[in-house]
């Protein structure tokens, strides 16, 4: 599930329904700030896990090769070629 559903206006415009909005302050308020403030070690230990989820997907070599994927490599050839976008 995801906190952030937004709906494209007329104009470009985004609008988050307002109960996702009440739902992440709710959040916030009754189970992040505590446990930030009162529960440290309970943090820490939420941190380390979300750290070590995430780690693998957010490392330099993962970004580089993306990125020269992306920008030497046409999604069609699979050749050494500039982009031309």
């Amino acid at each position: 599930m995801y906190l952030y559903h937004a709906h494209t206006r007329p104009g470009g415009t985004r609008q988050v329904p307002d109960c996702d909005v009440a739902s992440l302050y709710q959040k916030l308020e009754k189970v992040v700030i505590p446990t930030f403030y009162e529960k440290r070690h309970d943090w820490l230990c939420i941190m380390r896990h979300a750290i070590a989820l995430n780690a693998s997907h957010f490392n330099t070599q993962r970004m580089v090769l993306e990125y020269v994927l992306k920008a030497y490599f046409t999604a069609r050839e699979n050749t050494w070629e500039p982009n031309r976008s």
